[in-house]
């Protein structure tokens, strides 16, 4: 999986471990991907193969019954791929493991500006589980516990007393939700 850093963050930043000589391009085009199901590593390695920026957002998961830690897709069956606008498409559909792109119409849906970057500033948080009753921390993998969105998986964006601001993957865009912190449930 590759992980680059887009312009609007600074290509110095010492939470990605990356400088502006080695990635000098700006990759703010995320074009959303659907995987195949339970099938979004091959898909991102696939495409990191042919040469594609992609980025596929985890978080760790203690294995049931085991101590081993896993890393786990957080919006499942879903891959983000740098993609430039009015240029071809096609090669991204046809990688293996690339089951369809997100599209409105018969345009591309890309994420919107920012968004997959603050995934990817936060992805080193989500990398060690937290304990069961720990507080929650921005950049905290989670799942909506209760109501309409009940499983969706998410992040923590923000936090303000007992409301925490989670962003969640809904209809090919990453949205923002206000929500009360006891109606989230650990990922």
């Amino acid at each position: 999986m590759t992980t680059i850093p887009s312009a609007c963050y600074t290509p110095t930043s010492p939470a990605l471990g990356l400088d502006a000589h080695e990635h000098p391009q700006c990759y703010c085009n995320w074009a959303v991907a659907h995987t195949v199901p339970q099938r979004e590593a091959y898909a991102s390695d696939n495409l990191a193969r042919q040469g594609f920026i992609n980025f596929l957002p985890t978080f760790a998961r203690r294995r049931y019954g085991s101590p081993r830690i896993i890393p786990t897709p957080l919006f499942s069956g879903y891959v983000f791929v740098n993609h430039e606008p009015n240029t071809s498409w096609r090669p991204i559909r046809e990688t293996p493991g690339i089951q369809s792109l997100l599209k409105c119409g018969d345009k591309l849906q890309y994420a919107r500006a920012g968004a997959v970057e603050a995934l990817q500033a936060t992805e080193h948080l989500r990398a060690i589980p937290l304990p069961p009753h720990s507080l929650w921390r921005l950049g905290d993998a989670c799942r909506l516990a209760h109501g309409p969105f009940q499983r969706l998986h998410a992040v923590v964006a923000a936090l303000d007393g007992e409301i925490a601001t989670v962003t969640i993957l809904m209809l090919g865009e990453l949205r923002d939700i206000r929500i009360e912190i006891n109606n989230l449930a650990r990922a």
